[in-house]
């Protein structure tokens, strides 16, 4: 792909690298990670739709609304709209804190992305050749957002999977209906309008999170159809004086939109989740395990536990207060707890664990330092260490670079499809499960995606967890 780029074009330039995105003309390597990050995705949605009370009211809402039956709702079976479906779908992504992450850029592009790219697939009665150029543009375009608006746009408080995500959602939707550069950089634009989502949830406990990749997932197919409709958006969006760039970070590194296209693509800087778990929980939680599991530690022994990560780790993940499972899964002290009683933080794990006392016990003696200094900390750093002391005087310390599933400490693709068996077959049959596998790992040869869609539903609609 030859790279004519201008910096003074740059919505224009990411409509025109999302909309010439052909499966055929991708690298293997690059479409054989795009379906493991769908899989990812479904997984993640089958088990939320039994587990996630934030969609249970939601769907629940739409499905009295009603509307025209176009998209099929995960686990629960009914067909809406397909900007509803997407919606709740993609609450259902971020649902059980499993979804998809990329570091640098702090967005969850699975999360909303799987979700849209299948609402309107199903609507539209797409191949699955064109789920997988569209989930790889859909990826290219959150992710250069992220990482060209961040660590600033951060630091004022917003969650980029909803913000960053909505661009993302809007082209990988644009690339699904098949809409030219003009239309895509229409798409853009319009998303550039509703794109929004921050964090006071960390502050004022709630159930409201997976709103911001639930709206991302709205307003991005919502742009794409109006696109289609002949809704012209403003196509210098993100760059313009009164721009999105301008208004939601300080220091936009305009260069991340342009730099590589078709040469570096975004999707293989994308790590998995292993854990239940905030992003920022992972290293502590890695650390926790292996001392666990090496110290042969007791939850009675444990006199106290220092954790020592970066400032946004601190600020997304270090509370305390663990009302609801929600809090639980997205605080690092029990995440801590919980892998040093359990030896394992799997859905399942956090389901039952959450019940017991001995984990919020442990929560109270964990204390979470920041390491500025820390070339592998600072502000958004992955590093972390943990220290646990006992009440016989002894000490033992453990440190990671990066948390298990990054880029460069990649889960295996084995490791990969049992993490999905595992989420799937805790809501669904093994057969059903099996054909679903089968299906995305085989995408390319998917005539109509509802194929698929259609197996993503419990019999009797009402999903139950058997974790």
């Amino acid at each position: 792909m030859t790279n004519t780029l201008t910096q003074e074009k740059v919505t224009e330039n990411l409509a025109s690298l999302v909309a010439g995105l052909h499966y055929d003309t991708m690298p293997e390597h690059v479409t054989k990670a795009a379906k493991q990050h769908i899989l990812d995705g479904l997984g993640n949605q089958i088990a939320a739709s039994a587990i996630a009370d934030q969609a249970r009211i939601v769907q629940g809402l739409l499905a009295k609304w009603g509307g025209k039956e176009e998209s099929t709702v995960v686990g629960y079976g009914h067909k809406i709209p397909a900007v509803n479906a997407a919606f709740v779908n993609a609450m259902m992504g971020h649902g059980v804190e499993l979804d998809d992450a990329h570091g640098p850029a702090l967005t969850k592009a699975g999360s909303s992305i799987v979700p849209s790219i299948f609402a309107a697939g199903e609507a539209e009665k797409a191949d699955g050749k064109t789920l997988i150029a569209a989930l790889v543009g859909g990826y290219e375009a959150a992710i250069r957002v992220g990482l060209a608006i961040n660590p600033s746009h951060r630091k004022r408080g917003y969650h980029t999977s909803g913000t960053a995500g909505t661009f993302g959602t809007a082209a990988a939707t644009a690339r699904v209906l098949g809409l030219d550069a003009e239309k895509t950089a229409w798409t853009i634009g319009t998303a550039s309008i509703q794109a929004a989502g921050i964090q006071a949830y960390l502050k004022s406990p709630s159930m409201v999170k997976p709103l911001s990749p639930g709206k991302a997932a709205f307003n991005g197919v919502l742009s794409a159809y109006l696109s289609r409709e002949g809704l012209v958006g403003p196509v210098t969006a993100l760059e313009n004086d009164e721009g999105w760039l301008k208004a939601f970070c300080d220091d936009a590194k305009v260069e991340e939109l342009t730099r590589g296209h078709g040469t570096e693509w975004k999707i293989l800087e994308v790590g998995y989740k292993p854990h239940a778990a905030c992003r920022y929980a992972h290293g502590p939680i890695d650390c926790a395990q292996i001392m666990g599991k090496e110290k042969d530690i007791k939850a009675e022994d444990i006199e106290s536990i220092k954790v020592t990560t970066c400032e946004l780790a601190f600020r997304q993940s270090g509370h305390k207060e663990c009302k609801n499972l929600n809090q639980a899964m997205g605080s690092t002290p029990f995440g801590v707890a919980l892998a040093l009683t359990r030896g394992d933080n799997s859905l399942g794990d956090y389901w039952k664990g959450f019940e017991e006392q001995v984990n919020h016990d442990i929560v109270e003696k964990v204390e979470m330092i920041i390491d500025l200094e820390d070339p592998g900390m600072g502000v958004m750093g992955r590093a972390a260490t943990v220290e646990i002391n006992l009440k016989d005087g002894t000490s033992h310390t453990h440190r990671v670079e990066a948390p298990k599933g990054e880029p460069e400490v990649p889960m295996t693709d084995d490791e990969l499809d049992e993490k999905f068996l595992g989420l799937a077959r805790a809501v669904l049959p093994e057969d059903q499960v099996r054909k679903i596998f089968d299906l995305v790992k085989n995408l390319e040869n998917v005539e109509d995606v509802s194929e698929i869609s259609k197996l993503l539903v419990v019999a009797g609609g009402k999903p139950e967890f058997k974790g």
